[in-house]
């Protein structure tokens, strides 16, 4: 067996790792009380990290003498990270999109990228620092109603250049318009990048911070040498918590596609998705983009509904079926993110709502009208 592509994983029960064994490398790790790792050892040496009291983490080891300090904002956004005399720094737009990426080398700044997208999807990247704000690259992304939201091609000043893919939305070749394999990319089942070739565009169709060793995910950043995110998951789903607590690793707020990276991804860095349901989710996501603003315009509250239902039913013993999206939008400092639900409402008990879908953060949502509702026996 080649043991180049060899990796294994022991977990505990929550979801953390205990040890692993990449590519014939050993691994040891100890993890916290709130599932932060504290340490992990690669081959008899030691690397340690700090978080702060966000759970933000805030020093990333490379090796036992150095690492990347990392600098986060009041809505807990990546703003800056350094190691020596390098930095990379980090600017967002009201969606929680990243704009704009700074890279200096030996405290000089070397280069500065502006980001425009369509919807979450990088479409183009300028030249802020030497071009004077010119289009270097544009990005070609598969549609949402086709199937998954890979990368497709990358203009520059080249020409246009083709992407190739596995069945989970990774990279594998980049092509000349003549069917050429430019290069060929592999990756460790986190995303680690184990071949010569390094992707722009790689690991689950994601931008690839290849300076800081990290995988862009718009909502997080993925650490794929570890395997899981540099900080919280930012939308804490209690209901499916509640529904899946034989799940330990729903508790786990740090962790990557439960994971399962081979079975799953991860939309945004927000949810994981089995990779076969994942135009489902993007579906959702894209219906969020087309429809904010109508939706914010034709709110409606479910206790409104429940009105609506009793008065039209004389508050008799029936109940109301109603189409509804949750908005969490009453802090004004987070990004707003919508879920599609349906509700079943019993007039005599307004408390006493039963979702089929899920509630993110009950107590901080808004819920919003989108479909009709209709009364039922």
């Amino acid at each position: 067996m080649d043991t180049t592509y060899s990796y294994s994983y022991v977990y505990d029960p929550i979801g953390n790792r205990v040890t692993a064994s990449e590519a014939s490398v050993p691994w040891t790790y100890t993890t916290n009380s709130l599932n932060q790792y504290t340490s992990a050892t690669e081959n008899n040496t030691q690397l340690s990290f700090a978080y702060d009291l966000d759970g933000n983490m805030t020093y990333r080891p490379v090796d036992a003498t150095s690492g990347w300090t990392q600098v986060w904002n009041g809505e807990n956004r990546l703003v800056e990270t350094y190691k020596g005399t390098d930095r990379l720094t980090f600017k967002y737009d009201y969606m929680g999109r990243r704009v704009e990426k700074c890279v200096y080398s030996n405290n000089t700044l070397i280069s500065k990228t502006y980001f425009v997208y369509d919807g979450f999807k990088c479409v183009e990247e300028l030249d802020a620092l030497n071009n004077n704000n010119t289009v270097v690259m544009r990005h070609i992304w598969q549609p949402f109603d086709v199937g998954l939201d890979v990368i497709l091609a990358t203009a520059n000043a080249s020409g246009t250049l083709y992407f190739l893919h596995d069945a989970n939305k990774n990279v594998m070749q980049k092509t000349a318009a003549n069917g050429l394999t430019q290069e060929k990319y592999n990756y460790a089942p986190f995303g680690w990048n184990s071949s010569a070739d390094v992707a722009h565009v790689g690991f689950s169709s994601e931008l690839m911070e290849n300076d800081a060793g990290m995988v862009y995910y718009n909502y997080r950043y993925l650490l794929p040498q570890f395997g899981r995110w540099i900080k919280k998951d930012p939308v804490f789903d209690f209901d499916s918590l509640i529904k899946n607590l034989h799940d330990n690793q729903n508790l786990n707020l740090y962790v990557y596609t439960k994971n399962a990276p081979i079975d799953v991804t991860d939309g945004l860095g927000l949810m994981s998705v089995n990779v076969g349901a994942i135009s489902d989710l993007l579906g959702v996501i894209n219906d969020w983009i087309e429809n904010y603003t109508k939706i914010r315009n034709t709110n409606l509250l479910v206790s409104t509904i429940y009105e609506k239902c009793g008065k039209k039913q004389g508050y008799k013993d029936c109940c109301c079926a109603v189409s509804i999206i949750v908005l969490r939008d009453k802090n004004p400092f987070v990004t707003p993110f919508i879920y599609k639900v349906n509700a079943t409402l019993y007039p005599y008990h307004c408390d006493k709502v039963f979702y089929t879908g899920s509630i993110l953060y009950p107590h901080q949502t808004e819920v919003f009208k989108k479909y009709d509702w209709k009364c039922c026996d």
